[in-house]
């Protein structure tokens, strides 16, 4: 309590009314304004460090909540969409679900899935893989947490990531020179497959397709397959398509233009409408192992 101290003076009374009268005089020393401040800054010191305080005491007197606490906070630092060096020791947690132990074997990508913790929701989630460059090689759909391996095309992969994209919403890319090219190298069977798409302002205008193979002695079924198919394309005659086939010395070479603004739809595998947006083409065949640009 703030001490007080009286001062007293010769007290003269009057007999008017209505008159005041001063008897004396009460100081007090206060220091409310300063123990206020202080009071105020404890208690916010004390709730925002409260977080760290409560791990520590956790980490003493509770250490099985102090683990548990620990992995939700590494769930909480999702690393979707996030691109990392692919590593043996590389640890990705997905919405809830920790991704690890990574590894290609034999044209698939491995890895360990724990998802004790996990959503029940786990869509449109996508395995991006690329190469040194940072350049993105394809996209491949994770079906479901328990699928604990996937098929890819390429195995000179340095970097991945796994990245969550909406339903009908796509990377925008940006056209050089209006174009968007998108090609597959099979090394086992030996052929380079290539589809050029052309866009006049917004409109998707021509198609040209080129598939070029080299016969093996291991390829030999599939490669008389393609022959045969190309070769009846090749004589087919439609308006607004142009093709080709020309034998070289050791394989073919097929060619096919499509005129899209005449045809409106393409006839081929993967071919688009002419109202078709590039950024979803683009999508589309890196999910397939096509590296476009």
């Amino acid at each position: 309590m703030a001490k007080r101290n009286k001062k007293l003076k010769n007290v003269q009374i009057s007999n008017e009314e209505l008159v005041p009268t001063t008897i004396g005089y009460l100081e007090t020393r206060q220091k409310g304004p300063f123990l206020l401040i202080f009071i105020f800054a404890v208690l916010f010191a004390t709730l925002y460090f409260m977080p760290q305080i409560t791990n520590y005491m956790n980490m003493f007197f509770n250490p099985e909540l102090y683990e548990e606490m620990k992995n939700q906070k590494k769930f909480a630092d999702d690393s979707t969409g996030i691109v990392e060096a692919l590593t043996p020791d590389l640890v990705l947690y997905i919405y809830g679900t920790k991704f690890s132990n990574f590894a290609i074997k034999n044209n698939q990508l491995t890895y360990s899935v724990d998802n004790s913790s996990s959503k029940t929701d786990f869509s449109n989630y996508y395995l991006e893989t690329y190469d040194k460059d940072k350049k993105l090689m394809e996209r491949v759909l994770i079906p479901s947490t328990s699928v604990t391996a996937l098929d890819i095309n390429y195995t000179n992969i340095k970097f991945i990531s796994i990245s969550h994209y909406k339903e009908g919403v796509y990377p925008s890319i940006v056209l050089d020179d209006s174009t968007l090219t998108c090609t597959k190298t099979n090394e086992e069977l030996v052929y380079t497959e290539t589809y050029k798409y052309t866009y006049q302002k917004v409109v998707l205008a021509t198609l040209d397709y080129n598939y070029k193979m080299t016969k093996k002695d291991n390829n030999t079924e599939e490669y008389n397959n393609m022959l045969n198919k190309f070769t009846a394309d090749a004589e087919t005659s439609t308006d607004g398509v142009t093709s080709s086939l020309a034998r070289l010395e050791n394989g073919f070479e097929f060619k096919k233009e499509e005129n899209l603004l005449v045809l409106t739809q393409s006839s081929l595998e993967n071919g688009y409408n002419y109202q078709i947006k590039a950024d979803q083409i683009a999508f589309e065949m890196s999910t397939k192992g096509y590296i476009c640009n």
